[in-house]
């Protein structure tokens, strides 16, 4: 797939990544998360151009599209083998620090905005427990997650009046792991079932048992 990256002027972008990119509706690449374990990161060149290689001919793909300076933008479905100019979005930027409750930044949580039911981006935060994104100016439920941590309540971001950039930390709870065997009339363990933990109706965690019908919750509220 080859595309140009170019702004609200039609001026080239350099420097826009793929983060995700999803072939055919069946096979997911985490491209963002690969580049930790030395995989090289796509990336447009000084003029705009860039190339989504090695996929299978006569696929099709969706893929999300980000940079330092613009928002998020996420194509749907576009035909192997074509060529498309990408226009990257504005947006305003928020900025916080993901910390335990012994005030520590915790190192790669994974930050989520959703609007309208819908996951717009996520970031991950860095060593120090540091994270950016860059979104278009809207209302926002914020989650967060990490394997060593339970999940926090999801957070809502506003915007004030003339603002142009939003500040919100985020405290990781100590976890509570419920442990435990699914099993079926006759007592037998049965596996793939799906079990949810909320707390005042909301989801914090849902897993699925495993083949000998075992599994293990981890939330925050310890209720």
């Amino acid at each position: 797939i080859h595309l140009r990256i170019i702004d609200g002027e039609s001026k080239p972008i350099d420097g826009a990544r793929v983060k995700n990119l999803v072939v055919s509706d069946s096979f997911n690449v985490s491209v963002e998360d690969l580049v930790a374990f030395g995989f090289p990161p796509i990336r447009s060149e000084e003029d705009g151009k860039l190339v989504i290689d090695s996929l299978p001919k006569g696929s099709y793909a969706s893929f999300s599209i980000a940079h330092r300076s613009f928002a998020e933008i996420t194509l749907p479905t576009f035909p192997v083998g074509q060529e498309l100019d990408l226009q990257l979005p504005y947006g305003v930027k928020v900025r916080g620090r993901v910390t335990n409750d012994a005030g520590q930044g915790v190192e790669r949580a994974r930050v989520s905005f959703f609007r309208a039911d819908r996951k717009y981006t996520e970031a991950l935060s860095d060593h120090d427990g540091f994270y950016t994104a860059i979104v278009p100016q809207a209302d926002y439920f914020v989650a967060v997650r990490h394997p060593d941590f339970a999940i926090p309540r999801p957070a809502y971001l506003t915007w004030q009046a003339g603002a142009e950039e939003a500040i919100l930390d985020i405290l990781l709870p100590p976890p509570h792991r419920l442990r435990g065997i699914t099993l079926g009339p006759d007592a037998k363990p049965v596996g793939g079932v799906k079990l949810s933990y909320l707390a005042d109706s909301i989801i914090y965690a849902e897993v699925l048992s495993d083949v000998e019908g075992k599994f293990t919750i981890t939330a925050s509220t310890g209720e």
